[in-house]
């Protein structure tokens, strides 16, 4: 099938139907580059041959009303947590070497579910990108009794190497709804070092008009003044190999291939996806998208005959 609108529209629902997450028609248009009244006609014609559904102006593929449902209680449980991740936002960026702290994951698109944290997407002065995620986790282990729930850190890039390597829908998605936080000037350069987003949605970007500036704490002062030069550079070093170490061991089960990109541990880098979420949303997004196409194809193929 060619490039089409058409395959546009199903390519979108077909990734969010991964998550059971039906997107309002709001949504839909500002991540097509469809002008809205042409984009409902659209979407009427592909509801009329039962390819996609329409409910309450959501868009979405089989148990359309059971999705929605869910998604709203998702959402009631993301806007209750807003104060709380902007609290816990702004104590990630008094941490040393922090510079930018933004949300991705579910919440960043407005939903947690019953068991889904809050993920940030932390930005680090560069050299210093692992004595930053070792602050941080240390604080979650000692503090926060290493609970995962809304104070997930689990990727980190370093403020010189903005450009996201792995360049699919998926990172595309994450990249394009991430909720900036703290530093919007960080949050404008990332979205300049990703101009390659474009090729997957053509211009939305989150803003926030509650972000906040970076502030100079006292315990920033001090760490970083114990963290400077040569010393610092050994102590990020070690701290690096010292996880990666640990990371090798505890996910030795992952392919090369796979740690490479879910457990990815360089210098400006860090992640921390053991369950190589990525991967296995690329697969079943791809599975879905093929059906969908399946089906279009089948039923145009017959109107046309007709």
């Amino acid at each position: 099938m060619k490039e089409s609108h058409e395959t546009e529209i199903l390519n979108l629902i077909a990734y969010f139907d991964v998550f059971n997450y039906p997107l309002s028609f709001e949504e839909l248009s500002k991540f097509v580059s469809i002008s809205p009244d042409h984009l409902r006609k659209y979407i009427a014609d592909l509801c009329e041959i039962g390819i996609i559904s329409n409910n309450e102006d959501f868009i979405g593929t089989e148990n359309l009303k059971v999705k929605i449902e869910n998604r709203l209680v998702g959402n009631k449980k993301a806007a209750a947590l807003k104060d709380k991740a902007a609290k816990n936002a702004n104590l990630i960026s008094t941490f040393p070497f922090v510079r930018g702290v933004l949300i991705s994951g579910s919440f960043s698109k407005g939903f947690v579910s019953d068991d889904g944290d809050i993920d940030y997407f932390i930005i680090t002065k560069p050299g210093r990108l692992w004595i930053a995620r070792t602050f941080l986790i240390l604080y979650k282990k000692l503090f926060l009794f290493n609970s995962h729930e809304y104070f997930c850190v689990n990727y980190f890039v370093d403020e010189d190497h903005l450009e996201i390597e792995e360049k699919n829908i998926f990172t595309a998605t994450e990249l394009v709804t991430l909720l900036p936080m703290v530093n919007k000037t960080l949050h404008q350069k990332l979205v300049q070092n990703n101009a390659w987003i474009k090729a997957y949605y053509p211009s939305l970007f989150h803003e926030n008009n509650t972000i906040s500036e970076p502030k100079r704490s006292t315990l920033q002062r001090f760490g970083e003044g114990i963290m400077k030069g040569k010393f610092g550079n050994k102590v990020d070093n070690y701290f690096m190999k010292l996880t990666l170490k640990r990371w090798q061991k505890k996910f030795g089960f992952l392919s090369n291939e796979d740690f490479e990109v879910a457990m990815k541990t360089t210098t400006n880098v860090s992640k921390h996806h053991p369950n190589n979420f990525q991967k296995k949303v690329l697969e079943r997004h791809q599975e879905i998208f093929e059906k969908l196409i399946e089906t279009y194809e089948e039923n145009t193929n017959v109107k046309a005959a007709v």
